[in-house]
């Protein structure tokens, strides 16, 4: 498109420069008036403007697209969730009585006591993964109440 319009310009500086002879030498019907020549080259400038314009556009939105920085979150900046802040409907493994941790979906009264059995023979859980080492609690019943116990 460029060549073109270059093209376009070295005709209209000859066509401009040229004698007078040299323009009657043509006929009558194949003369273009110079006016229509500049009309010509005037769009064929304003079309190759807006082909540039909207292929700049094109590329600065794939560019964008390939730029685009998710914010990613590594273990180590993070504390896991189960140390987080106690919620104040969770249970706190730590100083639950018997009658507390039976309120949690899956332990009993067998549960409950080992339990607290396992709090005082070992100290305090240090996360809540830690009861799933008490006796009679594995995953199955951890899945239950990982979301209503907590640790301090």
């Amino acid at each position: 498109m460029r060549k073109r319009t270059d093209q376009l310009i070295e005709e209209l500086k000859k066509d401009s420069g040229s004698s007078a002879e040299s323009k009657e030498e043509k006929p009558a019907a194949a003369k273009e008036k110079p006016s229509e020549k500049y009309v010509t080259a005037g769009l064929a400038a304003l079309v190759a403007l807006l082909l540039a314009f909207f292929l700049g556009m094109r590329l600065i939105e794939s560019r964008s697209e390939r730029l685009t920085i998710e914010p990613t979150v590594s273990a180590d900046m993070t504390e896991p969730p189960q140390k987080a802040a106690p919620q104040s409907d969770c249970i706190n493994i730590n100083t639950a009585t018997r009658d507390e941790l039976m309120e949690l979906d899956g332990i009993g009264e067998k549960k409950a006591q080992a339990i607290i059995d396992y709090r005082n023979e070992y100290g305090p859980f240090t996360d809540i993964e830690e009861i799933t080492a008490v006796e009679g609690i594995g995953s199955g019943i951890f899945d239950k109440i990982k979301d209503d116990i907590c640790v301090s």
